[in-house]
């Protein structure tokens, strides 16, 4: 049982490193990241907004100090090696002033306040940024020929968004005002229909 004493403290101890820009091979190999979001996952986000990326891997590294020369470790080895998850130790965490616990027992960590915890989500929802992926909009049928390889590719984007936000794929796909197109029909549309149809961005193409 992990045994915790609790401190609030007047003044921080050695904060860690703010990475103000990280390298993706330390961000997408870390444990605790793993830990919350799967790999795939986080490529998705990497691709789809890199400074959500950037704000998660300060959350875990940065929204606490300790004392790395004290303790001879490195940020990245109290995350991977001591499995060390800030998350786990929200409750502790104090509007206005840092608290201070006892991490296994020998390591001191000290949680910064929600003040600088907001400062440094920048804007961020924490519970999204743990839990969810970021949005990203409905796939579109970008390419200019109209063949089975095509329509495949649109298919395996559009599942792919599906598996991501499943309740709002099933929203999207009731929804009444969504034209749902057949491939043969599509891809037989005279260019001005096809033009409008893409255009307006509200259909699903369907076998």
């Amino acid at each position: 049982m992990k045994a915790l004493y609790l401190l609030l403290c007047v003044s921080t101890s050695i904060s860690c490193a703010v990475f103000a820009q990280t390298d993706y091979s330390v961000i997408g190999s870390n444990r605790m990241i793993q830990k919350h979001q799967k790999p795939e996952r986080i490529r998705k986000i990497a691709q789809i907004d890199p400074q959500r990326l950037q704000v998660l891997w300060n959350y875990f590294s940065a929204s606490f100090s300790f004392n790395s020369t004290e303790t001879g470790i490195s940020v990245q080895e109290l995350l991977n090696i001591q499995h060390f998850d800030v998350s786990e130790y929200e409750y502790l965490r104090q509007p206005n002033e840092p608290v201070q616990f006892i991490y296994r027992e020998s390591i001191s960590i000290t949680l910064k306040s929600g003040a600088e915890l907001n400062t440094l989500l920048q804007g961020y929802d924490l519970n999204s940024l743990l839990y969810e992926l970021p949005e990203r909009p409905f796939p579109t049928w970008t390419s200019t020929t109209f063949s089975e390889t095509d329509f495949q590719s649109y298919k395996e984007n559009v599942w792919d968004w599906a598996r991501d936000y499943p309740d709002a794929y099933l929203q999207l796909t009731s929804d009444n005002n969504r034209l749902h197109v057949s491939f043969k029909e599509f891809k037989t549309l005279d260019d001005v229909r096809r033009t409008q149809i893409l255009t307006e961005w509200n259909y699903l193409i369907i076998d």
